[in-house]
């Protein structure tokens, strides 16, 4: 009989997880986590972004130009 997912991940007892974020499209959204029990780090690499992941390539279609206009 197969196991199911959730009962494998109970046997392998793990209480970590990490996660990252790199690039999205010609963006750079350097971003690393790790949880561990109750506690949470995050790092973020590139902070000083104002204009967090706004592509102007993007906006040249329409649907982000009409967003854009009801902004």
């Amino acid at each position: 009989m197969d196991k199911r997912v959730g009962e494998v991940l109970k046997e392998l007892e793990r209480d970590e997880t990490f996660s990252y974020a790199d690039r999205f499209d010609e963006k750079y959204d350097m971003v690393r986590a790790l949880r561990k029990g109750d506690y949470k780090y995050l790092r973020n690499f590139h902070p000083y972004y104002p204009d967090a992941l706004r592509n102007p390539y993007r906006y040249l279609q329409l649907a982000y130009r009409h967003w854009q206009e009801l902004y």
